[in-house]
């Protein structure tokens, strides 16, 4: 029989407490992640753990003394992330969030404008009828 944590109702081997690790750690991605988090926002008991585990890492990070990161290890980040100065040089002005925000704002500008300057008004309520005197009936000529 294997001893558990006194303040864990579970022992290491259960699959609960492993995950809970697992994601404190970031080791869980995409959908499995995700169904975690769902999982965890219904189970109590889970997020009781992952707190548990939090409180673990956290005093093992506070033991440790505080190191800058070196440029190469900066810039290596930037790349593989895609910082604004890599997205600029590999993507141009396409790629350019500004470029589209700022492009769809002068289009629209520009379709209102000559909406307005054409006259431009949707007919809401169907064809305008215009009353003929005398007219009682309608003929319809077809080949």
């Amino acid at each position: 029989m294997t001893d558990a944590p006194e303040n864990s109702g579970t022992g290491p081997e259960d699959g609960k407490t492993v995950r809970a690790g697992e994601y404190v750690l970031g080791l869980l991605r995409g959908s499995e992640r995700e169904a975690f988090e769902a999982e965890m926002a219904r189970d109590h008991d889970l997020a009781g753990q992952v707190g548990e585990w939090e409180q673990r890492f956290v005093a093992l990070t506070e033991a440790l003394p505080e190191k800058t990161p070196s440029a190469a290890v900066w810039q290596a980040i930037r790349k593989q992330i895609g910082s604004d100065e890599t997205r600029a040089a590999t993507g141009g002005i396409w790629q350019s969030l500004g470029f589209w925000r700022g492009f769809g704002m002068a289009a629209t500008a520009a379709l209102l404008g000559v909406l307005i300057w054409t006259g431009y008004t949707p007919e809401v309520a169907g064809p305008k009828e215009t009353p003929v005197e005398g007219a009682s009936h309608v003929a319809v000529v077809g080949d």
